[in-house]
């Protein structure tokens, strides 16, 4: 739009009476917009905005001037008027910085620019919505329907050297509905809008269905009883809820507030000021979504900040569902666990120890873990932490299934965990609930098992049951047995933990068979056991123990052989899908009760963020025989994924709406 020395030369002239900063803010913009109502298009405007706006500071003092004259001549003028409120005359004059136009890459990319999509179509758009609000019913009396869109290509520049472009372009649709019986009117709006061009239309707003949903809005409110006065709990919708953030925290964060110690937040960072089950997240990375830009109008590239964080919000979690609550998560992907597992998860959680310090650190692993794979991670960390305890939530219900079905992981978990936890008891008869236990002590004799439903159960007593000393010790000293491989034996191409790798050993050769030994010969399977004589490495061991004094062969490192000893991703397979197909919420139960079947492999888990046939978005997580669907916030398009063993993918496939 301007030349970087002009753009220099208007910031010289802004800072000439004796500023600190200034910038320069130019834009050119269109606008259109079109109003349809009484069942025809009543206005169409469009116009333009040009100009650009030059602002100065002094401390805490600015100064703020415009023209729409964007000529050489016009900016200078402007900025010098700006620079005559000024009166610092005699301090050293501040000059502005080099500039070098930086590239803004584009995270929201538009297809169709709506000054080149034909006015005929945007009305197209008007009179569908309004042809649906007005089937909706007879109590339906008035529809005002309204369309907008927005061109902005603005230039940025400031006398510290920054100097930006950026173009952004906004569409929306609007319908405001009214529903009377002759005595009462009631109205219904929905207005949905994006960072996007005129393909707002065709990939994510139906115009009929906003019709419909301002029209079902104001029947309802018709109808609806007066609502009773006093102090009641509220739920508050996803888009609603950045409304009221705004209004109550918003201005009181903003900078030129907590500058000038009117905030009430000032001096309170680093303090709770908020439910700790509050996080508020500023993001305007959202791809093509309303409030989103490359760049804030300040120049700077956006990003997602927190502004109040719930204690330990930004440490992953699972990542699925807390996209909503403004989370940002930290996940470990890729390489089966044994061999990752130690360096993603020891960066993550000393990053918890230094920044956060800690009293007590809960860390929920895989499902498709090995529990005795996130022992031996922490242990290996060497930091000041105290292992606690080790505990496996089991589903009452299910354990004889999940040990059929994903035996070695799943009794990995119970044989080493120092506490069981039973969850859904309250349901079941007492001769399965005893069933269920008598399974667990058949690989764990000692831990203590809490068959008590949780809602019974105070936290104290659950954290005594977590934290039983003597079985902790007890795991403790087996686990550390293993790992020094004192008492360790290992057939010709033995892949057990603790070694990770092919060994050539010519001694000590067992033959097992199908036999399975325990206590003081540990069976990995088939070829592979432990027994109570001296270990033996070969030139090319590389076990977890012997770092130093060894010939590593690690050419060999990802050549895992599996004889009895598995990696997660031998046993568990995923298949996902990204859709942007609407489901109905009896499609997406259909869909779910029918992973019960058996017809598409043994299903462990299922969990998915769809877009709803009606405009919301649906969230849905299942396990085997249960089912959890709500509404929640958007995603950048459908996803889902099952969990599971010989999962057929195919079938799936057809199942969730995908090729074959």
């Amino acid at each position: 739009m301007l030349e970087p020395s002009l753009v220099r030369d208007v910031l010289d002239a802004a800072l000439a009476t004796g500023g600190d900063f200034a910038e320069l803010f130019m834009e050119d913009r269109r606008d259109t917009s079109l109003v349809l109502q009484l069942n025809r298009l009543e206005t169409v405007n469009s116009g333009r905005i040009h100009g650009a706006g030059v602002r100065v500071y002094v401390g805490l003092n600015a100064i703020y001037a415009y023209t729409n004259d964007t000529s050489r001549e016009g900016l200078i003028a402007c900025a010098r008027q700006a620079a005559s409120a000024v009166r610092e005359r005699g301090r050293e004059l501040a000059a502005c910085a080099e500039l070098t136009l930086s590239p803004v890459g584009d995270a929201h990319a538009v297809k169709l620019l709506p000054s080149r999509t034909d006015t005929r179509r945007k009305a197209d758009i008007l009179r569908a919505a309004n042809a649906a609000a007005r089937e909706a019913g007879e109590e339906i009396v008035q529809v005002v329907c309204t369309y907008r869109d927005s061109e902005q290509d603005v230039l940025i520049a400031n006398s510290e050297g920054r100097f930006v472009t950026d173009r952004r372009v906004y569409t929306r649709l609007g319908c405001q509905a009214v529903a009377g019986n002759g005595t009462e009117n009631q109205s219904g709006f929905e207005g949905p809008g994006a960072l996007m061009g005129f393909e707002l239309f065709e990939s994510r707003v139906d115009p009929a269905r906003v019709g419909r949903e301002a029209a079902r809005t104001a029947i309802e409110m018709l109808h609806a009883p007066v609502c009773p006065s006093g102090v009641m709990p509220v739920a508050i919708g996803n888009g609603f809820g950045g409304v009221i953030f705004h209004e109550a925290c918003g201005h009181g964060l903003e900078a030129t507030s907590v500058a000038f110690g009117t905030s009430v937040f000032c001096g309170k960072l680093g303090e709770q000021i908020a439910s700790p089950c509050v996080t508020a997240v500023d993001d305007g990375t959202l791809p093509n979504e309303w409030g989103s830009e490359n760049v804030d109008d300040e120049g700077t590239p956006t990003t997602k900040l927190v502004l109040i964080e719930n204690e330990f919000g930004e440490i992953g979690i699972d990542g699925g569902f807390l996209k909503e609550a403004g989370i940002q998560i930290t996940e470990m992907n890729s390489g089966c666990i044994c061999c990752s597992l130690v360096g993603d998860f020891g960066a993550a959680l000393q990053k918890v120890l230094d920044e956060y310090h800690p009293d007590r650190i809960l860390i929920e692993p895989s499902g498709v873990g090995k529990l005795s794979d996130v022992i031996r991670a922490v242990q290996a960390l060497h930091a000041d932490v105290e292992l606690a305890g080790f505990v496996t939530v089991a589903d009452a219900s299910k354990c004889r299934i999940y040990m059929k079905n994903f035996g070695e992981f799943y009794n990995n978990q119970i044989e080493h965990a120092s506490a069981i936890i039973l969850s859904r008891t309250q349901n079941l008869p007492e001769d399965k609930l005893a069933a269920a236990v008598a399974l667990l002590r058949g690989h764990n004799e000692k831990a203590p098992i809490v068959t008590t439903p949780w809602d019974a159960l105070t936290g104290a007593q659950l954290l005594d049951a977590m934290e039983q000393k003597n079985s902790l010790m007890a795991e403790l000293t087996a686990l550390a047995g293993e790992t020094a491989h004192t008492h360790h034996h290992h057939e010709d191409g033995c892949t057990c933990e603790a070694c990770r790798h092919e060994h050539g050993h010519d001694e000590h050769r067992h033959d097992h068979g199908d036999e399975h030994c325990h206590d003081e010969a540990h069976a990995h399977g088939g070829n592979c056991c432990h027994s109570a004589e001296a270990h033996h490495h070969g030139e090319d061991c590389t076990c977890g123990t012997c770092r130093d004094g060894h010939g590593h062969n690690h050419a060999e490192h990802h050549h895992h052989s599996h004889e009895g000893h598995h990696h997660a991703d031998e046993v568990f397979t995923s298949w996902g899908m990204e859709s942007p197909r609407k489901f109905t919420e009896a499609e997406v139960a259909f869909c779910l009760t029918a992973l019960d079947s058996g017809d598409y492999g043994a299903v462990l888990r299922a969990k998915g963020i769809v877009p709803a046939a009606d405009g919301t978005w649906l969230h849905f997580d299942y396990v085997p025989g249960e089912q959890d669907i709500r509404t929640g916030a958007a995603d950048y398009t459908g996803r889902l994924c099952v969990i599971g063993a010989q999962l057929n993918e195919a079938a799936l496939k057809t199942l969730f709406g995908g090729e074959a």
